[in-house]
């Protein structure tokens, strides 16, 4: 992907939206909200929340950092990411042209939260959803119960339209106020898709932004792409000079001047850098995948054994 002048106004801009409307915006009155639908949630709720940012002019031009994006693992179970939460963030439109925010969250929740509730298996977890208006500065937000049903999530604890109106009526009713899930492929899809986030950030870099009121916002990444889309952070204060991000160093040879000639010394593949930097006036950091902080510590014990090897 080649990273453009444009490119990098439209990921600044991007990222200037969600976070001026997350931090700001209000939320709506309460006759607004989706009645039955639990919790509420707000947007300072979705921590370090996975940014899938398009280009305006272009819907299937999508503002990736770094190279070689493959996508998400949507067949993930439960099992695969344990303690899972994780968060997504994107834009979208209303059949009227008007821009929103969509922000969803999955996180693993203890059996004990659906006692005196219908499941289908021990995997419980709480959706979050929290919509916000670009036009009107105001979110609505909920957080509901789901488990998996065999292959599908399903939300549990509801109840139909039908019944809701019964029991606000006085009528004879089950005595629960809910709503039915009219959307159950929404459903199953954001929980597999925040799943396949949650599984593949074992072997994913990411840039995370800190946004100046707790707003946070992850992308994906590599080394050689984060130093492309932000070339222009910060300087050092004290070196005056940008400081390198983290990044491998590919195994080579380095000559030393010893009182008996020259030494070659094989230096191995090891990870340098800073992770911390500014952008924009805005804290960030380069996350290494923990699958390569591994790597690295496996090839720090390597160099450590040699070393001991020739000074025995």
């Amino acid at each position: 992907m080649r990273w453009t002048k444009k490119r990098q106004r439209a990921m600044e801009g991007a990222i200037d939206d969600v976070i001026l409307f997350c931090e700001l915006s209000e939320p709506a009155s309460r006759d607004k909200l989706t009645r039955g639908v639990g919790e509420q949630c707000r947007p300072k709720e979705f921590k370090e929340a996975e940014a899938f940012l398009f280009n305006t002019n272009n819907e299937d031009d999508m503002l990736q950092i770094g190279e070689g994006q493959e996508g998400y693992f949507m067949n993930c179970h439960p099992t695969d990411t344990p303690k899972f939460d994780v968060s997504a963030c994107h834009f979208k439109e209303d059949e009227e042209g008007n821009p929103w925010i969509t922000l969803i969250r999955f996180r693993q929740e203890s059996i004990k939260m659906a006692r005196g509730r219908k499941i289908w298996s021990p995997y419980l977890g709480s959706l979050y959803e929290c919509f916000v208006d670009m036009k009107t500065g105001v979110y609505h937000g909920r957080r509901r119960l789901v488990n998996r049903d065999k292959t599908t999530w399903r939300e549990i604890g509801t109840v139909s339209e039908f019944q809701y109106f019964q029991c606000k009526t006085g009528d004879k009713g089950t005595g629960l106020i809910g709503h039915e899930d009219k959307t159950p492929e929404w459903t199953h899809t954001s929980c597999q898709v925040l799943l396949g986030i949650a599984f593949t950030r074992d072997v994913q870099w990411r840039v995370v932004i800190h946004g100046p009121s707790g707003t946070s916002l992850s992308f994906p990444t590599n080394a050689a792409g984060a130093m492309a889309a932000f070339k222009n952070r910060e300087k050092d204060e004290a070196q005056d000079r940008r400081a390198a991000l983290r990044n491998w160093v590919k195994e080579h040879y380095r000559k030393r001047a010893t009182e008996d000639g020259e030494l070659e010394i094989k230096v191995r593949q090891h990870l340098r850098g800073r992770t911390p930097f500014k952008w924009l006036g805005m804290d960030c950091e380069l996350v290494v995948s923990p699958w390569d902080e591994r790597k690295n510590e496996r090839l720090k014990q390597v160099r450590e054994q040699e070393k001991a090897l020739q000074t025995a």
